[in-house]
């Protein structure tokens, strides 16, 4: 079977766009399309930058450790001009090609025009040091390989990353999945879904760090009567836009369903490249909820980077879709982390943990048996130094609601946005009536009261595909009922 896989390519503008002057990137340019036919099929559409400042900018700034609102301003007469004297030598890469030779060629017109620059006289930066920039950032940014992809079996898949990335991992990789099942679960990936825009339920986003040497990304999904597809359906977006790197990062967890009483997991995070993004970056990677009718997926609080140097010991808090019974954290040398708990949200004291540490190893403990809590690591919010009183807040969060919608497209479609009062979870209730005919209701539910219910699809009450079935989901974050069968 022929796989049909829709890739979708945010790049790094490709050297400003190639053929654009201006120190903004404009969309038209950006937007190219063009088909190419491999084995599977690869739809690819190269969409362009975030925001006012071109990624490739934000990256070689990064490197340089200055401003990229400085470096923008120092480059601009030297690139209108270089750009031109080097159109010849950059045919191959507006042509699409792959093989680094003409890259490469590219790359060293443009280094060459770097020795007669005015910039060249900025104060504490040297040819040798650009030069190593833009053999790190740029020759990923020209080139257009992209993430392979091959289905192993109907529930597992192998992501093959290309072999020239931006440095420091300054990427992100995301599995759109048809539905969400029951356990997905992943490797040579961490996961950072806290910190990524427009995301459902069911999408999965994952980069990596130094702890990952593979360039294969293995998943493998368990589904249940309520969610099944073949992983030929799986959409992947490929983005060197999101710097990923300085997130923090979560690993696939939990291993099985029902989950082990301890389940093991560690966190990545590299605060010493969060300082210096924010440093040198005047980009903010996300957005909090807009709109009274809310977005058709949801969004995350994040604020990666900061106007404002803090250079404070970092805090993280994790919030959890439900309460756990235990939630441990050591950092890599095996040296505790004080945890303060308040229901679902955990703050963690890492101010005693030597700069130098990055991951944090954590034991959890779901109480399943007792509870039904279940999540996975898609589902973890992290919070950077959260404010005062995050711990001991009750967050209201906006829900998805219908009444007895015959479908989820009917449902979203007549359907409004509540805001629940504080206390309260976003509820999916999908009803079997006959073999060819269901409801859907969601509505906001007090949280217990929700758990409750949903302890209940495990006594022979959710029974997708035959009647009588009532099944009952409950979460915990802004418009995450966005699926009727999201917990089942």
């Amino acid at each position: 079977m022929v796989l049909h896989l829709k890739l979708v390519l945010t790049t790094l503008c490709a050297l400003g766009c190639l053929l654009e002057t201006s120190t903004a990137c404009r969309s038209e340019v950006c937007r190219r399309k063009r088909s190419v036919i491999t084995q599977p099929q690869i739809t690819l559409q190269l969409e362009g930058c975030t925001g006012r400042t071109k990624p490739w900018l934000r990256q070689v700034s990064y490197c340089l450790d200055k401003s990229s609102a400085e470096v923008a301003l120092k480059i601009k007469s030297w690139y209108a001009r270089t750009y031109t004297l080097c159109s010849s030598s950059c045919n191959h890469v507006r042509a699409g090609t792959r093989d680094r030779s003409n890259i490469g060629t590219c790359v060293d017109c443009f280094k060459t025009h770097l020795l007669t620059a005015d910039f060249m006289q900025w104060e504490n930066v040297t040819f040798t040091e650009i030069s190593d920039c833009l053999d790190r950032y740029i020759y990923a940014a020209l080139s257009n390989e992209v993430p392979s992809y091959v289905a192993e079996t109907r529930a597992r898949g192998k992501i093959t990353l290309p072999q020239l990335r931006p440095a420091n991992n300054w990427w992100s990789l995301t599995v759109k999945l048809p539905c969400k099942p029951p356990l997905f679960q992943f490797w040579n990936a961490y996961c950072i879904n806290s910190f990524a825009d427009d995301v459902r339920a069911r999408d999965f986003v994952l980069t990596q760090n130094k702890l990952v040497k593979s360039r294969n990304i293995i998943f493998l999904a368990t589904f249940s009567e309520s969610c099944r597809f073949d992983v030929n359906d799986v959409e992947i977006v490929w983005s060197e836009s999101v710097p990923a790197f300085a997130a923090p990062q979560v690993s696939s967890f939990p291993r099985s369903i029902p989950p082990a009483a301890a389940e093991f997991g560690n966190i990545f995070f590299n605060q010493a490249a969060r300082e210096r993004l924010r440093r040198t970056d005047t980009a903010r990677l996300s957005s909090t909820p807009t709109s009274s009718r809310g977005p058709k997926r949801r969004r995350r609080n994040v604020d990666i980077t900061d106007a404002a140097i803090d250079i404070t010991p970092i805090n993280l808090g994790v919030k959890m879709p439900c309460t756990v019974r235990s939630f441990e954290v050591s950092d890599e040398i095996g040296v505790p982390v004080s945890v303060q708990s308040n229901g679902k949200r955990h703050l963690l004291d890492t101010s005693r943990i030597l700069r130098n540490i990055d991951t944090l190893n954590f034991t959890l403990d779901y109480g399943y048996s007792m509870t039904g809590c279940l999540f996975g690591s898609s589902e973890a919010e992290f919070v950077i130094n959260p404010p005062p009183g995050w711990l001991a807040a009750q967050e209201r969060i906006q829900c998805y609601t219908c009444h007895s919608a015959n479908s989820e497209a009917e449902c979203l479609r007549n359907g409004r946005v509540e805001l629940c009062p504080a206390g309260f979870q976003c509820q999916s209730e999908t009803r079997q009536i006959s073999i060819n005919k269901i409801t859907i209701t969601k509505r906001c539910k007090q949280s217990l009261a929700c758990e409750n219910n949903y302890i209940n699809n495990n006594r022979e009450q959710c029974r997708p595909g035959h009647q009588p079935s009532v099944c009952r989901c409950c979460c915990g974050t802004h418009f995450c009922n966005d699926d009727s069968l999201v917990c089942t």
